[in-house]
C-alpha cells in the first residue's frame, strides 16, 4: 500500500530541483513529458516515518529506490526501448507521456515511538532530593516529581499523565519532540494507606 501526501522533487543530474509534486492517497505520483537524460528524486518522509533500506528485496517494481535520507541515485532514461518504462493507462496523472516508469519509489515505516514516565517522591516539608523510595512514618504525606520522556524516534503529540495516585498529578503536556523530556511537580501530596 502506498502512503499519500509524501513530497517528490525531480532533480537534474547535479542535484537541481527541476519539479515538484506530492504522492496520490495511493502512493503513486509522476512526472509528465520527461525527455532523455539523467534524473534523480528525492522523497520527504511524513512526521512519524523514516524510509526503509534502498533496494531490499528481489522485485524491483516493490523495493524501495530512496536511501535513508530519501535521496534516489541518478537514473538515465533512454530513447527508445527502455525496459523500466511501461505503457501509460487510463488513471495515470499524465497528459504528454505515453510510457512511464512505476519501479521508481520510497518505502517508508513507522518511527518506533517509546514513551517513559517516572515518579519520584519525599516527604513533604522535606528538602532531601526525590527518590524511588522515600520513606517517611506511617501516614505521611508525600510530594512526587513526575519525569516524562519521549524514548522513541517520532514526536508524540497530545501527551497527558493520567494515573498517578496524588491530587494534582495527573496532567496534559501536550506535544513532546523525539527525545525530549518534560518534568513537573505534583500539586498535591500521596499519603500511603500502610507502611
Amino acid at each position: 500500500p502506498g502512503t499519500g501526501g509524501v513530497a517528490v522533487r525531480l532533480l537534474d543530474a547535479q542535484g537541481a530541483r527541476l519539479a515538484s509534486t506530492s504522492t496520490a492517497p495511493d502512493g503513486s505520483y509522476a512526472f509528465d513529458g520527461l525527455g532523455a537524460g539523467s534524473y534523480g528524486l528525492r522523497f520527504t518522509a511524513p512526521i512519524g516515518t523514516r524510509f526503509t533500506t534502498s533496494g531490499a528485496g528481489t522485485d524491483r517494481e516493490v523495493d524501495s529506490d530512496a536511501d535513508p535520507t530519501g535521496l534516489v541515485a541518478t537514473f538515465r532514461l533512454a530513447d527508445g526501448d527502455d525496459p523500466r518504462l511501461r505503457p501509460v493507462t487510463t488513471g495515470d496523472p499524465v497528459t504528454a507521456a505515453d510510457l512511464i516508469d512505476r519501479s521508481i519509489d520510497a518505502g517508508l515505516t513507522a518511527l518506533p515511538a517509546g514513551l517513559a514516565v517516572a515518579a519520584t517522591a519525599r516527604p513533604v516539608g522535606s528538602t532531601g532530593p526525590f527518590t524511588a523510595t522515600a520513606q517517611a512514618p506511617r501516614g505521611a504525606a508525600f510530594q512526587v516529581h513526575v519525569v516524562v520522556t519521549n524514548t522513541g524516534e517520532a514526536p508524540l503529540t497530545e501527551v497527558a499523565v493520567t494515573d498517578l495516585d496524588g491530587a494534582g498529578c495527573a496532567r496534559a503536556i501536550g506535544d513532546l519532540a523525539a527525545g525530549a523530556t518534560e518534568t513537573y511537580d505534583c500539586t498535591g501530596t500521596v499519603t500511603p494507606a500502610k507502611d
